[in-house]
């Protein structure tokens, strides 16, 4: 069967088309963006597909300063020539020669840990804004979850004891769709007993569909003679049953790192629950070290204990690798004939 022949343009179009079903709308975004940026950098006008190069595309990959960056466009490039294989629409793939560039973590940025013992100050850093700030922060520093998983508990899935003490919360896991039940420590459960006397005291008659964290409600201030809507005011009410934004969210929890000097690019909702790994990890570090991991990965609701070793930020099992190795002999045997004080024990067999 003949190849087809085709404009670049438009085998980009046929792919887009006939991925609409199978990709996520940001996901047919990148590309597209992608491809709008390989024909601005290509600069032949509307050029046959079978002309393309692999030097068309090193020029267009070093437009891209770092190398992650660089790496991600040459995978996007890389399914659709390989795609454009498949459909007969090229003879090879123009991607195919390219290495990718070399990525290096040489000043990479650190993400924060907050000490355990720092969580006081943050949590009232939040408070200073309103009550809503505290106790979004302190969901984030005792529960662990994602701020997507924290935002859609409702007051349903909080469990009290006989004696009305909160004991556990039921949050569904974003990434696996799955419902886990996370138990209460007496730290959060006073917390949430506080934002629970303000948040009744403005709704005294809450159903159990009301979000445990709603968005403020906005009112309008006038400034400058220029009416605006606002929402920071510590008076400001609440909307018990709408769900608060991912946006509303970061906003409270970088204002309240910012506060307090933990803030850099990059960090939100996932630097508490860093941070709340750290904690639980070196807490339980003396019952052993896969014992403290098991338990920490189970709190954060990861599969693999190697995704948990990062958020942890520590290099564990190498230092006691190197404890265990350096200046030491490896085996037990050697070890005996290093020491001229212990006579080893011979076994003698049975019979």
């Amino acid at each position: 069967m003949a190849r087809s022949r085709l404009k670049l343009t438009h085998a980009q179009a046929e792919f887009m088309t006939r991925h609409q079903r199978s990709r996520s709308a940001k996901t047919l975004q990148n590309y597209q963006s992608c491809f709008n940026v390989f024909n601005d950098t290509i600069r032949e006008g509307d050029m046959w597909l079978d002309n393309v190069t692999t030097n068309h595309v090193d020029v267009f990959l070093d437009k891209y300063e770092h190398a992650p960056s660089a790496n991600i466009q040459l995978g996007r490039l890389n399914v659709f020539f390989e795609w454009c294989v498949k459909r007969q629409h090229l003879k090879r793939n123009p991607c195919a020669p390219v290495d990718r560039r070399p990525e290096t973590t040489q000043g990479a940025r650190v993400k924060h840990r907050i000490p355990q013992t720092e969580w006081g100050r943050v949590l009232d850093a939040a408070e200073s804004y309103h009550p809503l700030d505290r106790v979004v922060i302190a969901c984030g520093m005792y529960l662990g979850s994602r701020g997507s998983e924290l935002r859609k508990i409702r007051l349903s899935d909080i469990e009290r004891g006989d004696d009305g003490v909160i004991e556990r919360v039921r949050v569904t896991r974003g990434k696996q769709h799955w419902e886990t039940v996370i138990p209460v420590c007496p730290e959060l459960g006073e917390e949430l007993d506080k934002w629970f006397a303000w948040y009744e005291g403005k709704h005294p008659s809450l159903g159990g569909n009301a979000y445990l964290l709603p968005p403020r409600r906005q009112y309008r201030q006038v400034k400058d003679g220029r009416g605006r809507f606002g929402h920071n005011d510590r008076d400001v009410d609440v909307n018990p049953y709408r769900e608060m934004s991912s946006a509303a969210h970061d906003r409270i929890i970088k204002r309240a790192l910012k506060d307090t000097g933990y803030y850099q690019r990059g960090e939100g909702s996932h630097t508490l629950r860093r941070s709340v790994a750290a904690a639980l990890y070196e807490e339980d570090i003396e019952r052993g070290y896969s014992e403290a991991l098991d338990t920490v990965r189970t709190f954060l609701g990861h599969k693999q204990t190697s995704t948990t070793e990062g958020y942890i930020g520590t290099s564990y099992s190498e230092r006691k690798l190197e404890e265990r190795l350096v200046r030491k002999h490896m085996f037990r045997a050697n070890r005996v004939k290093a020491d001229p004080n212990v006579v080893p024990i011979r076994k003698e067999g049975i019979g």
